[in-house]
């Protein structure tokens, strides 16, 4: 996977780490944390994942005899894909919910002590969810 990281404290207050695309910021304090360094290329995977069935389109769109008078649609293809998952994590709050989930359950194998129901409150309070699912319900899925 490819991505670029900076080290930067130009980050929301509340974040330790943000991904988008394949760019990754992380605080200068969190340098050595394994775990948050996985936790955001796991969203960078996720942005990848996109851009991989955008590129598997284009294809088909491009060298599909039977697409032939559409191939000229392919570059439209690319941008589906490289758009996939910005817009499905922000407009759909169980995208978002799965996303964080994932990447939480991940950051949470690099510590010695088990962090998930820090996680779950974070998950809850921070990403727009506290309307949609309880923290209880939210620990269960990190738990899964």
């Amino acid at each position: 996977m490819i991505y670029s990281l900076t080290y930067t404290d130009d980050l929301p207050a509340d974040a330790g780490g943000i991904a988008k695309y394949c760019v990754i910021k992380i605080r200068p304090k969190y340098r050595s944390d394994v775990g948050i360094h996985k936790h955001e290329e796991g969203h960078v995977n996720q942005w990848w994942s996109g851009v991989g069935i955008g590129a598997v389109l284009a294809l088909l769109i491009a060298f599909l005899p039977v697409l032939a008078e559409w191939s000229f649609m392919w570059p439209t293809a690319i941008v589906f894909g490289c758009s996939v998952h910005p817009l499905a994590y922000t407009y759909i709050w169980q995208y978002r919910l799965w996303a964080e989930v994932r990447c939480y359950r991940i950051q949470a194998t690099h510590y010695a002590d088990d962090r998930r129901l820090l996680f779950a409150h974070f998950i809850h309070t921070s990403y727009d969810l506290a309307k949609h699912i309880n923290e209880r319900a939210i620990y269960e899925r990190l738990k899964a």
